[in-house]
């Protein structure tokens, strides 16, 4: 059953990764995709347009058997592959800003478990770290899709290994209790 004990832990836990997550936006700012979508000009319908907006016109492929409908109106065969420069330079910058997001998430998570290591009220040093924990996945889960193969691998075992850790220095009650006998 849950008490006021659990709601108030899970609170703190919420409000602390929510508080961190807001600030690192607050101080530095993701990149807006909006403002490519507002100066973008109409999307080429057909090759002059398209070639004109430094795109390529791509010719879709007709297996041999099949004979396309012809209709009375005629249509643009095809599309235009048109990659928008604007688009292109802000994913660049969005890597960036998850970069920093990460760090700061790592940063702070890290510190939340350690924290949490020093605190006496459980209430508190159990929120504090559960908010640590949500920041590591925040972090990590915002920075994984441009993360290598060995950074992910290496994440997860530190991730693990700090887990294990103070699973094992802060809530191994047998032991606490060996030591108070």
């Amino acid at each position: 059953m849950f008490t006021k004990k659990t709601f108030l832990t899970v609170a703190i836990a919420l409000l602390f990764a929510l508080f961190i997550g807001y600030g690192i936006e607050v101080f530095h700012k993701a990149p807006d995709f909006d403002a490519c979508y507002r100066t973008q000009p109409e999307y080429p319908i057909n090759e002059t347009d398209c070639k004109a907006m430094n795109g390529t016109w791509m010719m879709p492929t007709v297996p041999a058997d099949q004979e396309m409908a012809k209709e009375k109106v005629p249509t643009p065969i095809g599309y235009c592959n048109y990659v928008d420069p604007c688009s292109t330079k802000l994913q660049g910058q969005q890597e960036k800003h998850d970069r920093i997001v990460f760090i700061v998430s790592l940063i702070f998570g890290v510190l939340a478990l350690v924290t949490m290591l020093l605190l006496k009220m459980e209430i508190i040093s159990t929120g504090i770290s559960a908010g640590g924990i949500l920041l590591l996945l925040y972090g990590t889960v915002r920075y994984w899709q441009y993360a290598h193969d060995v950074l992910r691998f290496t994440l997860i075992g530190i991730a693990l290994a700090i887990l294990i850790y103070v699973a094992y220095t802060k809530l191994d009650t047998a032991r606490d209790e060996r030591k108070r006998r």
